[in-house]
């Protein structure tokens, strides 16, 4: 295997792990936003 088909495969790997971490950050922001939202109208209501 040369080094050059292994830069890419390690690109393409990487390239899979960022996407994938990067719609977890999403998720995570948005469940953070409406568990604030939450939070916000159950200290309203008490």
């Amino acid at each position: 295997m040369s080094l050059e088909i292994k830069a890419r495969e390690i690109k393409k790997a990487n390239l899979k792990i960022t996407r994938f971490h990067f719609g977890n950050l999403v998720i995570f922001l948005f469940i953070g936003a409406y568990y604030e939202k939450l939070t916000r109208i159950m200290g309203k209501s008490s």
